[in-house]
């Protein structure tokens, strides 16, 4: 639940610097696709996780509302560093989640996630940093999902 550990805002802040410095590690100007499902508490973890971000460094661009394999195709096609999903899927609307990805569009592999899990202990005590998402409306990337799926699909289909 949003608010209550693990959802609080440090915990979340402390996700966003992990991930952060990790990227950081890897280039130089990392950039972050950050999604989320409907839940109401969506854009305040968002932005949570955006000030650890770029407390190290790192761009949060937003996704704005958009399914998980959305997130995960546009980290991928459009070259992020990472993508973050916040969605509990199918738990009930005051339960919450934080998925993260790989510039792949698929789950870090353990090693990364036990790196990333060693990086959130030890940021603890580091100073928080208010920071804003990036609202791009320069390309849509809501928009971007919907060719990709439905080019999926015969156009039969998409007529029907």
């Amino acid at each position: 639940m949003p608010g209550v550990p693990p959802l609080d805002d440090a915990t979340l802040d402390r996700v966003g610097r992990a991930l952060g410095h990790f990227l950081l590690e890897r280039e130089a100007r990392p950039r972050v696709l950050i999604g989320m499902d409907t839940r109401e508490s969506g854009p305040h973890i968002a932005q949570q996780i955006a000030a650890g971000l770029a407390a190290e460094g790192a761009a949060a661009k937003s996704a704005g509302v958009l399914t998980t394999p959305g997130v995960a195709y546009l980290v991928r096609s459009e070259g992020f560093s990472a993508g973050v999903v916040i969605s509990a899927s199918h738990n009930p609307y005051h339960d919450n989640g934080v998925k993260l990805f790989a510039a792949t569009g698929m789950k870090f592999p353990d090693e990364v996630e036990e790196r990333l899990e060693r990086d959130f202990l030890r940021s603890r005590n580091r100073q928080k940093r208010e920071a804003l998402i990036c609202n791009t409306r320069r390309r849509c990337m809501g928009n971007i999902w919907i060719f990709c799926a439905r080019g999926q699909f015969p156009a039969r289909i998409l007529r029907a």
